[in-house]
C-alpha cells in the first residue's frame, strides 16, 4: 500500500470514529452547522493519533506527485469478422456477419432514400415524422398490436433519423426472427399512417420544439447549418418547425413513404447466430413485398466560399451564460484525410484531455466544458467547437477558441501529444464494438457510407501514420478561423458590441 493510500485509509479511520451513528441523541455536542463540538472522546484521540502517525511516516515516504498523465496502453488488433453480401429480388440489399457469441440477433434496416435531406423544403422535418408513424400501424394492426407483438417476441425496435438515411434497428431472438423480420417488413411495405396517430405526433412535436427553445445549444444549430452549407444546401435544415408541423398532411407523410422506401435504397444488415443462407431466406419473405425502385439523391449544391469571418448573435434575453459554437465545411465520411482529421480533433478537443479542455477550463477557468468535433456526413460534414461561458467572458472564451482552431495550422503538434492522440483514436475503435449491436452499427456506417470490407482492419494502420505535417494540413484546410462562422446563443445588447471585432455581426430571434 502506497503512502497516499495508508493517509486516505488513516483519515476514514478518524472520520467514522467521530460520526454520531444512526439514532444518537439529536443535537448533542453540535453547533449549527452540523460539526461536532463536544469533547474528543478516547476512540478519537486514537484515531487521530493514528493518522498524524501516518501523515508523519507518508511525509518521508510517499512518491512524487505526478505532473504527466499516464501513458496509455498499446492498443488491441481488430479484424471485422467477414461480410457476406447478396440482393433480393426487389433490390433490397443484404450484408450478414454470422456472431455466435450469444443468441441473439441484431438488425439494421437502412432506408437510404429516406433521409432527412429529402424533406421537401415546405415540410422541413417530414422524414422524422414519416418513421414515427411507420410503427402506429399497418394493414390489420394498430400501434397496440404492433408493440404487443414485438413484446411477445422478446424484441425491440428502435428508428433513428439523420440527414443521408433513416434506420430501424431491430433486437430479436434468432427463433423469433421470421415473426419479428416479417413484422419489420410489414410496417415497411404496408404502413397505414393514421391521422389520429399524426395528430398525436404533432402535438407531440410541438410540445417537444416548446422545449428546446430553452436550450441553447439546440438554438445554435439552425443559423449555425444554414451559415456553413447555404440557404440551398438540403444539409443547411435543422429539426422542424411549428408552422411545418402544423401543416403536415396523412397526404404527405404517404407521398414520402411511396417515393422514398424503395427497395434498391435499402440495405438491411444483420449479426448474429445465423447462417447467410437462412437470413437471405427470411429476409425475402419479410421484405420482398417492398416496391422495388431507386431514390435519386438530390442535388447537392456547393458549398458558399467566404471571404470572411461572420457573426451570429441568437437574442435571448435574460441569459447568464453565452452559449458559443465556431465551425466550418468539414469532409465526406470516406474522405482520405478523415483519419488526419479525426486525430487532429483529439488534439484539439474531443475529449477532457485534449487542448480546448485543459485550457480553456482547467487553466482559465472560462468554462465547465467545451469540446470540438466532426461531423461524419454521405457529402461535407461540418467541423465545430462549443462550449457555454459567464456572459462576462464571452469575449475572452471566443478569443481563445479561435487561438486554438488557429493553432491547428500554424504550428506543428509536439511528438508526444501526437502519440497520445493517435493511440486514443486507435483505442476507440474496441470499445465501439463491444457487443454484436455495436458491430452490427460498425457494419452500417461500412454501407452507408460506402467505406469498404477493410476499412476497419485498417483503421489503426491509418490513424498510425498520421503524421504532424498531415494534422498541420488538415488544420490549415479545416479549422483556419478566417473564415468561420461564429454563433452565440445570448443576449444581444450585451454581446453585439463585444463580438463586433471578431467579424460583422446578425442577431437573430430564436429558431430564426
Amino acid at each position: 500500500m502506497s503512502a497516499r493510500h495508508l493517509i486516505v485509509c488513516a483519515s476514514m479511520v478518524a472520520l467514522v470514529a467521530g460520526c454520531p451513528r444512526q439514532g444518537d441523541g439529536e443535537g448533542q455536542g453540535r453547533s449549527s452547522g452540523g460539526q461536532s463540538t463536544g469533547p474528543v472522546g478516547s476512540a478519537d484521540a486514537s484515531a487521530i493519533d493514528a493518522t498524524n502517525a501516518a501523515v508523519a511516516d507518508a511525509g518521508a515516504a510517499s512518491e512524487p506527485f505526478p505532473t504527466e498523465p499516464p501513458t496509455a496502453a498499446a492498443g488491441v488488433e481488430f479484424r471485422l469478422p467477414a461480410v457476406r453480401r447478396t440482393r433480393l429480388t426487389n433490390g433490397v440489399s443484404l450484408a450478414l456477419v454470422e456472431h455466435r457469441a450469444l443468441p441473439v440477433l441484431h438488425v439494421r434496416v437502412i432506408l437510404r432514400g429516406a433521409g432527412a435531406l429529402f424533406d421537401p423544403r415546405d415540410r422541413p422535418g417530414l422524414a422524422s415524422i414519416t418513421a414515427s408513424l411507420l410503427r402506429e400501424g399497418a394493414t390489420g394492426m394498430d400501434s397496440r398490436a404492433i408493440a404487443a407483438a414485438l413484446d411477445g417476441a422478446g424484441a425491440s425496435l428502435d428508428t433513428d433519423v439523420g440527414d443521408d438515411a433513416i434506420t430501424l434497428s431491430l433486437q430479436t431472438l434468432p427463433e423469433r426472427a421470421e415473426a419479428t423480420l416479417s413484422l419489420v417488413g410489414k410496417l415497411l411495405s404496408e404502413p397505414t399512417f393514421p391521422v389520429d396517430e399524426l395528430d398525436r405526433l404533432r402535438r407531440r412535436e410541438l410540445d417537444r420544439l416548446a422545449q428546446e427553445m430553452a436550450e441553447p445549444a439546440w438554438l445554435s444549430f439552425r443559423p449555425f447549418y444554414r451559415a456553413v452549407y447555404g440557404e440551398a444546401h438540403p444539409y443547411s435544415r435543422f429539426d422542424t418547425t411549428p408552422a411545418a408541423l402544423r401543416a403536415m398532411q396523412r397526404s404527405d407523410v404517404v407521398g414520402f413513404h411511396r417515393d422514398h422506401v424503395k427497395g434498391g435504397a435499402i440495405t438491411v444488415v444483420a449479426v448474429g447466430a445465423i447462417t447467410s443462407d437462412a437470413f437471405s431466406q427470411l429476409a425475402q419473405r419479410a421484405f420482398g413485398a417492398i416496391a422495388p425502385g431507386e431514390v435519386a439523391r438530390p442535388t447537392m449544391p456547393a458549398v458558399p466560399a467566404p471571404e470572411s469571418r461572420r457573426v451570429f448573435i441568437v437574442d435571448r434575453a435574460g441569459s447568464a451564460q453565452a452559449y458559443v459554437r465556431v465551425g466550418r465545411i468539414g469532409v465526406r465520411r470516406n474522405d482520405p484525410s478523415w483519419a488526419a482529421l479525426t486525430v487532429a480533433n483529439q488534439v484539439l478537443g474531443a475529449s477532457p484531455s485534449s487542448r480546448l479542455f485543459v485550457d480553456l477550463r482547467e487553466r482559465r477557468s472560462l468554462t465547465y466544458g467545451v469540446y470540438s468535433r466532426v461531423s461524419a456526413a454521405v457529402d461535407q460534414g461540418v467541423v465545430s467547437a462549443s462550449g457555454s461561458t459567464r456572459l462576462e467572458r464571452c469575449e475572452d472564451f471566443v478569443t481563445a477558441l479561435l487561438e486554438h482552431l488557429d493553432r491547428m495550422g500554424s504550428e506543428p503538434v509536439a511528438a508526444d501529444e501526437l502519440t497520445r492522440a493517435r493511440t486514443v483514436v486507435q483505442n476507440r475503435l474496441p470499445t465501439s464494438i463491444a457487443t454484436a449491436g455495436d458491430l452490427a452499427a460498425r457494419v452500417a456506417e461500412l454501407e452507408l457510407f460506402s467505406l469498404g470490407d477493410d476499412y476497419f482492419d485498417r483503421y489503426r494502420e491509418r490513424v498510425a501514420e498520421v503524421s504532424s505535417a498531415a494534422v498541420r494540413e488538415v488544420g490549415q484546410r479545416y479549422y483556419g478561423s478566417a473564415t468561420s462562422v461564429i454563433v452565440v446563443v445570448g443576449p444581444a445588447r450585451q454581446l453585439r458590441a463585444k463580438l463586433a471585432r471578431f467579424g460583422a455581426v446578425t442577431v437573430l430571434r430564436p429558431a430564426q
